[in-house]
This record gives C-alpha cells, structure tokens and sequence, in this order.
C-alpha cells in the first residue's frame, strides 16, 4: 500500500505459523496475523488483515529464505 514498510526478522527456531503471527502482531505494524484451520491436506493458513480499508491500503508481504515458499500462491480473500 502507501504506508511505510515495516519488515518483520522470523527466527528459524520460532518459525511455525503461530510464531509467526505473533511476530506479525508484536511488530506494531497495522496489520493483525491470524492462524485459521480449514480442513484439507494442508488444513492451516496464515490469515493477514489490515487496520485501514481502501486499495491504498493493500498490504504486500515477501519472505525469504527459509519462508520464502509462504507467500507463494497467496490468496486474496476480500480487496483492500
């Protein structure tokens, strides 16, 4: 979006969904991170929501090394 990037450092011994999320949500960025279950071969998902509405507000995530495959095949549920 327009907003300032904020990066977020997930270290490999805390690099499950859930820790995650709490990075996300401990990072006092605008956005909130959520673990959902929804059955399936691969039942949970990280769910990111923002705290502002509008196209302008879109949020973008990259990851790399390790997680780098965690945004791949991202799935835009509702537009910004």
């Amino acid at each position: 979006g327009n907003g300032a990037s904020k990066q977020v450092n997930i270290d490999a011994s805390a690099s499950s969904l859930n820790d995650i999320a709490a990075a996300i949500n401990g990072a006092g960025a605008d956005i909130s991170a959520t673990v959902i279950h929804q059955g399936g071969a691969t039942p949970y998902r990280l769910v990111l929501q923002g705290g502002k509405t509008g196209a302008g507000n879109t949020i973008v995530a990259n990851a790399t090394g390790a997680l780098s495959s965690l945004f791949s095949g991202t799935t835009t549920l509702t537009a910004a």
